[in-house]
């Protein structure tokens, strides 16, 4: 009996932990599905430059990374919901590129296994935005 109890116990917290991922991935698509701005960079030299862009206007637009964006450059999604999020991770060209939005969402994109190193960068950054 003392092992069921211990096997149960080891099968909820899995379950725990993958409902918790199923979560965060339901999360990711809804933040994503309700965008209206999302761009890609990928990194050119010290900064990242945009590849891509949907709702915004296109054009070789280079995105300064500064000291909010250190979760994300560590391999961790940035959810940011306030109106004031593009003032935290962008500069004034940036705002004024992206316009008005309540929400950001910043997600790195690793390319190779080399871009995985806690001493690398990522190879790129998807963002999306949601107009207020």
């Amino acid at each position: 009996m003392f092992n069921n109890s211990l096997e149960n116990s080891k099968i909820f917290a899995d379950l725990k932990e993958k409902n918790k991922v199923l979560d965060e991935k339901i999360f990711n698509l809804f933040a994503i599905n309700q965008s209206k701005k999302a761009f890609i960079m990928l990194k050119k030299e010290a900064n990242y430059a945009v590849l891509s862009s949907i709702g915004i206007p296109s054009s070789d637009h280079e995105i300064i990374i500064n000291n909010q964006w250190t979760d994300a450059l560590t391999g961790e999604c940035i959810y940011d919901f306030k109106a004031t999020s593009p003032q935290l991770y962008f500069n004034d060209q940036g705002v004024t590129w992206l316009g008005s939005t309540n929400c950001t969402v910043i997600a790195p994109i690793h390319i190779d296994k080399a871009s995985l190193g806690a001493a690398s960068l990522p190879n790129g950054l998807f963002s999306c935005c949601r107009n207020e």
